[in-house]
């Protein structure tokens, strides 16, 4: 979708990418195929584009070879379903507190965007024996727990979702979501620095457990089944794992330009389904800035039932 009459000019192209379809990882290698490659050869469509519609037959015949695919890796899957689960807390997982934060949203979710010199976020994250996304969690620890104590809500473990994507190089050739949601206890109290390192060595000896793949492609039939019977709904309407959850995507180091129109900025939104999740966060980086969208239910982030006054956070939904 092209938006047109943004201020100074400019213009917003909007790319909506189911995430049955593509990750983070891989909606930056969809995005690769877009923009301007003035050295990139010429790619030449094969001569059976575009290929026929397949028959029932075909269709037939394919959905039986994947079931019997699936079978044949039953035992595989069972073995690896320990595993898979360790990056969420395992079957026992630590409840999430109970608190505000924790609450049934509806259709008024608002955005608002902050924005951040990446370099600068580097060098301060280094200071402290981490990394940018340890910095982005430890403000996001930092912001919703100072947010609580003014309800007069004392949290002193935030239990943050943290997508992992399991491939670390993008490609067009395979796409589908192959992200492991890694769930970790983050403190809210302390001076910045020590949090830093804090969360830097929780967010380093969780990764260290994530052995296995990813349950939405080990289990993949099983999630679509769930989401087609609305379960995947009521789970999130009614979970208590976490608190938030907070995604920090890597996008393209130097600028890049569609149809020769150079982009300015790269904001990324996430639209799914935020069931009890008030608040949530999704950082993207592009050309040495670091842009984080925050998605929240305005009702129940800037106003609590326990809270004996409206609270209001730094940025403005």
């Amino acid at each position: 979708m092209l938006v047109t009459g943004l201020a100074d000019g400019a213009a917003a192209l909007i790319f909506v990418l189911h995430h049955v379809l593509a990750d983070g990882i891989g909606g930056l290698a969809v995005l690769a195929r877009l923009v301007d490659q003035p050295h990139r050869p010429a790619e030449l469509l094969p001569n059976n584009f575009p290929a026929p519609a397949p028959s029932w037959a075909m269709l037939v015949a394919d959905a039986r070879g994947e079931r019997r695919a699936a079978l044949s890796r039953l035992g595989r899957t069972i073995l690896g379903l320990r595993t898979s689960l360790s990056g969420a807390g395992g079957r026992h997982a630590p409840a999430a507190a109970p608190c505000s934060l924790i609450a049934r949203t509806g259709p008024g979710r608002r955005l608002a965007v902050a924005r951040a010199d990446l370099g600068a976020l580097r060098k301060a994250a280094h200071r402290h024996n981490g990394t940018v996304n340890d910095v982005l969690l430890a403000a996001v620890a930092d912001a919703l727990g100072a947010l609580l104590q003014r309800r007069g809500e004392r949290v002193g473990t935030l239990r943050v979702t943290v997508p992992v994507a399991a491939r670390k190089t993008p490609t067009g050739a395979v796409l589908g979501n192959e992200v492991v949601p890694l769930v970790v206890g983050l403190p809210t109290g302390g001076d910045p620095r020590t949090r830093i390192e804090r969360i830097s060595a929780i967010v380093r000896a969780a990764r260290g457990r994530l052995t296995g793949p990813p349950l939405v492609v080990l289990l993949g039939p099983v999630f679509q089944a769930i989401a087609g019977l609305r379960l995947y709904r009521t789970y999130l309407n009614h979970q208590r794992r976490f608190h938030t959850l907070v995604s920090n995507v890597k996008g393209p180091k130097a600028k890049v330009s569609i149809g020769r129109v150079p982009v300015r900025e790269l904001v990324g939104v996430s639209v799914a389904e935020s069931g009890n999740v008030t608040v949530n966060f999704l950082a993207l980086s592009y050309a040495g800035s670091l842009t984080v969208t925050i998605v929240a239910e305005p009702d129940l982030v800037l106003t609590s039932k326990n809270s004996r006054r409206c609270c209001r956070p730094n940025w403005t939904p």
